[in-house]
């Protein structure tokens, strides 16, 4: 969720551990993505854009499986959103660059990626979707979304 506060925006808090607000200590909910202070609902200041007043550029993008060479770039994504490597998700605690994903690609750089835990033979786990804000709105997160739906299926094709 990106939500404009004057000049910053500011994303929403999802990681499942509890971060304390920069101002006053409280639990934060919400991370600026310009600065990356942590802040309490009390400290936001948000303000309603209509989907007409939202910049959308066209970006030319692809997606891939990622490879060994992608985890330092996925972790310093992971860090700008949730301040951390690590994710806990249904009691299991994963390191997000560690597990298989997969990347997009726009203009020689990773813009987004989502990672996943294989659960059974058809079922996988998003542990983690992230793309980078100057991305956001250009239809890469569903394109990774849609790229992962496809993963059970090929795991059956191959016969595990």
């Amino acid at each position: 969720m990106i939500v404009k506060r004057r000049s910053h925006e500011i994303k929403l808090v999802t990681s499942g551990y509890r971060m304390k607000c920069k101002i006053c200590g409280k639990e934060a909910v919400y991370r600026c993505v310009t600065c990356g202070k942590l802040v309490c609902a009390t400290h936001i200041q948000l303000r309603p854009v209509c989907e007409e007043c939202v910049r959308r550029e066209v970006r030319k993008y692809f997606i891939r499986e990622a490879s060994d060479k992608d985890k330092e770039p996925i972790s310093k994504i992971v860090e700008l959103f949730w301040g951390e490597q690590k994710q806990a998700t249904f009691g299991k605690e994963y390191v997000i660059k560690d597990l298989p994903a997969f990347v997009a690609l726009s203009e020689g750089k990773i813009a987004g990626f989502i990672s996943y835990s294989e659960l059974n033979k058809t079922d996988v786990l998003i542990v983690a979707l992230g793309v980078l804000p100057e991305y956001q709105g250009s239809g890469i997160g569903k394109a990774l979304l849609l790229k992962l739906e496809e993963k059970p299926d090929s795991l059956k094709r191959r016969g595990f």
